[in-house]
């Protein structure tokens, strides 16, 4: 995301506004807030690619052994 403007109130990307939740104590240059920015991403997608590598751990609650009609009774849809 390229950062075009900042203000105490707004920081603009490309075609977009984006305020502040509360307005900052003193401005921000563009190249600072383009920094901080581009750590938070780094930091955001490792965060992702951790959690993609995550294994559950939880066993699933359906038996994979038994197919779903074994365990209905008949009339019930599986």
């Amino acid at each position: 995301m390229k950062i075009t403007k900042v203000t105490k109130s707004y920081f603009e990307t490309e075609g977009e506004r984006v305020y502040f939740f509360e307005p900052l104590d003193e401005e921000m240059t563009i190249t600072e807030l383009q920094e901080l920015m581009d750590e938070n991403e780094k930091f955001l997608l490792n965060e992702i690619q951790k959690m993609k590598k995550e294994v559950i751990t939880e066993p699933s609650v359906i038996p994979k052994d038994k197919s779903r009609s074994d365990t209905c009774e008949k009339g019930e849809t599986p």
